[in-house]
């Protein structure tokens, strides 16, 4: 599976040139549809299992912070109460690491789902694009190695340069050598079963296995919904006016994440959620056309997408407060 991440920010190419309604308002509106409300189908927890498999990524770097002592601290108060830090290292190329680590965090969002409790580097994955992501992850172990060989090309003269800076608060000690420095560094991950049956068999008390799993999957399947409201609150909120009536910065990454989250979501629905997919449907009927250019400067477009959005908000809030029911099957 290739997902693309790019986003053409000219508006004739987003806003549908040569449509009737291009010009006038950016995009051809949708035909509204009257509302109907479907019984909501319970979350079949084997059915999510059957689908989807674990990811629990590693990530590890050198650390560059040290408690100071209080030797050092001249101030007129209780040492016990005082607590002081001192950077080892300041340098591009340990922040280029740091920056890296954090947008790989950000891709894995846009294709798996964050496990219950939000555990760091632990995702869950849809099993049809297990290659996808495995892929990047050995792409992004590459980029990472070589951002790691800048960074310990420059780590003698970032020591020599903290040194002189940080004066009598500077202790050799904590510095490990170059080749101790390049280990701290990792990036590893490991795919996984989840392996319900094997747990709820070996559990003495099956209601309380099954009651774990319940509120695991409730977590799993709220955030995708937690996920699709944090991009369309964000959305309307940079449509909405500031308070004096001026308009606020718009940026292309603002659509362009939540076209992201639309085009990933029906690989990622593990949970096969109606709901949300109505919500997608209706976001995506609606910016599948939009320039961010033309939301610039056409107020027409931007009142109605401000609008628009603020309904899905409000529609997409009320759909979490309620919530799904989670089952298991007769079999499990």
């Amino acid at each position: 599976m290739e997902i693309d991440l790019s986003f053409d920010d000219d508006p004739e190419v987003l806003a549908g040139a040569g449509s009737p309604d291009a010009d006038e308002v950016g995009f051809a509106q949708p035909a509204m549809q009257p509302a109907t409300r479907a019984p909501v189908r319970p979350i079949r927890i084997r059915n999510i299992f059957d689908n989807a498999v674990m990811l629990s990524v590693r990530t590890t770097r050198l650390g560059v912070r040290r408690k100071l002592s209080t030797d050092l601290i001249s101030i007129d108060a209780d040492k016990a109460m005082i607590g002081a830090s001192k950077a080892l290292l300041e340098c591009d190329e340990y922040t280029a690491i740091v920056r890296a680590d954090t947008e790989l965090r950000a891709a894995l969002r846009q294709l798996a789902i964050p496990t219950p409790n939000n555990l760091i580097g632990q995702y869950v994955v849809a099993k049809p694009i297990v290659g996808t992501v495995d892929s990047m992850l050995v792409s992004w172990t590459g980029k990472r190695s070589a951002l790691v060989d800048a960074f310990i090309n420059v780590y003698e003269s970032a020591r020599e340069e903290a040194r002189m800076r940080l004066g009598v608060a500077y202790d050799a000690a904590d510095y490990p050598t170059p080749d101790a420095a390049r280990r701290a560094f990792a990036l590893e991950w490991r795919f996984a079963d989840f392996g319900l049956s094997r747990e709820i068999e070996a559990q003495t008390d099956r209601e309380q296995a099954r009651g774990r799993w319940v509120a695991a999957v409730e977590e799993i399947a709220t955030a995708l919904r937690e996920q699709f409201l944090e991009l369309c609150t964000h959305l309307a909120e940079r449509l909405a006016p500031e308070a004096d009536g001026s308009v606020k910065m718009f940026r292309a990454s603002t659509i362009k994440n939540l076209q992201t989250f639309i085009d990933t979501f029906d690989i990622r629905n593990v949970t096969d959620d109606d709901q949300l997919g109505a919500l997608v449907t209706k976001a995506r009927d609606y910016i599948r056309r939009v320039a961010p250019a033309t939301v610039r400067s056409n107020m027409v477009l931007r009142d109605s997408l401000a609008a628009t959005f603020s309904n899905i908000v409000a529609d997409t809030q009320t759909m979490i407060a309620s919530g799904r029911a989670v089952v298991f099957d007769e079999n499990e």
